[in-house]
């Protein structure tokens, strides 16, 4: 398991989730309640319901999955247009959407659940955790489109990661030849047999785009984070994920890899088609995961 975990491709039956209060200060059982009863109006949530209708009726979505809160309870909540499209599959409460980046959210909780313990310090080097990672070198763009090599004058720390500004991108950057050779373009790459920790480790040794701690720069900073959640809690990141959260908030839709006897329920990646309305992104296309 530990060979295969894609760190930013969790699945979750949670979709969309209008917050209508400003925080929660008190136990949430998620019941449904009739809108007035918590101060909310039926008229503007159908409204809200015709619009997210629309998108279907006009092929801007395939389908979608809502629900509002207001004061821990549910006040509206609604599935519309098709998990598969195609096989004329509707879409429905219990649908199981791919989340890609709103992992970042639950590994970056999984790291200030570490911190608080004390087992790891956002403060300290990345290096602590993961010796490969402590003298980097920054690629720096010449005019004449070539690049040359600096060393770092920083170390990255995991704070530097939790806020995109460890000068990691998706291998994008001045050295993209070199991130390209190692194998290290585009955002997904949990289809390896390599453990996840020796490709993190392997990515060391490839140079920077940006000097660590002065500029946000969108990459693979969440996928190092994953592999520090492993060093620091000795377990995999599967276990841990799901000891610490998963099951601690009753999430029990929410998965690494999908179970076979919940599969059916996986909803169809769509995007916009060529000329308008939207198309299936078939696997041949690279794209394993979505975006909520």
């Amino acid at each position: 398991m530990r060979a295969l975990l894609p760190f930013l491709r969790l699945f979750t039956t949670i979709t969309v989730v209008l917050l209508a209060t400003a925080q929660l200060g008190f136990a949430a059982d998620f019941s449904h309640v009739r809108p007035e009863r918590a101060g909310m109006s039926s008229e503007r949530l159908d409204c809200l319901d015709t619009v997210l209708k629309s998108y279907v009726e006009n092929e801007q979505l395939a389908g979608q999955v809502a629900m509002v809160l207001r004061k821990g309870r549910v006040v509206f909540s609604a599935a519309n247009g098709w998990q598969d499209k195609a096989a004329g599959i509707p879409m429905s409460e219990d649908s199981i959407f791919r989340i890609a980046s709103q992992t970042k959210a639950l590994m970056s909780t999984g790291i200030m659940i570490l911190h608080e313990r004390g087992q790891l310090d956002i403060s300290h080097p990345l290096s602590r955790d993961i010796p490969e990672w402590e003298h980097m070198k920054v690629a720096v763009s010449e005019a004449n489109g070539s690049y040359r090599l600096e060393d770092a004058r920083r170390p990255i720390t995991i704070r530097h990661l939790l806020t995109h500004t460890g000068g990691v991108s998706y291998g994008s950057g001045p050295a993209r030849d070199q991130w390209r050779q190692a194998g290290f373009q585009g955002w997904y790459f949990a289809d390896r047999t390599e453990p996840v920790l020796e490709s993190i480790k392997r990515m060391a040794a490839l140079p920077l785009d940006q000097h660590p701690g002065e500029e946000y720069i969108y990459g693979y900073n969440t996928d190092i984070l994953g592999a520090v959640i492993e060093v620091a809690s000795g377990k995999d990141l599967s276990t841990f994920m799901t000891e610490e959260l998963f099951e601690r908030l009753a999430m029990t839709d929410t998965h690494f890899f999908l179970p076979e006897d919940k599969a059916a329920r996986l909803a169809v990646v769509y995007e916009p088609a060529p000329g308008g309305g939207i198309r299936a992104i078939d696997s041949s296309d690279g794209m394993q995961s979505q975006g909520l």
